[in-house]
């Protein structure tokens, strides 16, 4: 790359001439090899369907297991005052500044900034049908190469902040 040149990636137009990819203005791509990108084409110009299929098939793939803990962040206002069982659940901002990434945390307010302690559980009857699942977790959902979301089995919350949600 030329000295100067941006990392902002590059729209180039190409067509398929027998059997090699050109780049439309004549000749071929001047890239470095071993050089991956993205085709992006007309769905009714794949001439294999399974092919088609297979690139808009949805999936799902397990990425943490039934039991990881996860950090929940929480505004806590002044007005009610939480009881003293689920104050002990509550982690303040300040203590974990160094322990994680604070990019978008720095512009709130460290008073009322905490984190609770959660935990993937169990799935539902529901979720152990929907997602063929015998233990709980959390999934990243794709359709084709491209991640279009998140589903996870119930999330095990401190015993004191049911019992004060329910009071």
């Amino acid at each position: 790359m030329k000295e100067g040149s941006s990392n902002r990636r590059l729209r180039i137009p190409v067509k398929f001439v027998d059997g090699v990819w050109e780049c439309s203005y004549g000749g071929t791509v001047p890239v470095s090899p071993d050089t991956s990108g993205e085709l992006i084409i007309d769905r009714g110009s794949i001439a294999d369907s399974s092919f088609l299929d297979k690139m808009e098939s949805k999936s799902r793939y397990k990425v943490l297991d039934e039991g990881t803990e996860l950090l929940v962040s929480l505004t806590i206002k002044d007005s009610p005052r939480v009881s003293d069982d689920l104050a002990k659940h509550l982690i303040p901002f300040e203590s974990l500044k160094l322990e994680i990434a604070t990019e978008y945390l720095e512009k709130w307010s460290p008073a009322t900034l905490h984190f609770m302690v959660v935990r993937l559980d169990t799935p539902t009857e529901a979720q152990a049908r929907r997602l063929e699942a015998k233990s709980g977790g959390l999934w990243l959902l794709t359709q084709g190469a491209k991640a279009i979301g998140l589903t996870s089995t119930t999330i095990k919350l401190p015993n004191e902040v049911l019992k004060d949600r329910v009071a």
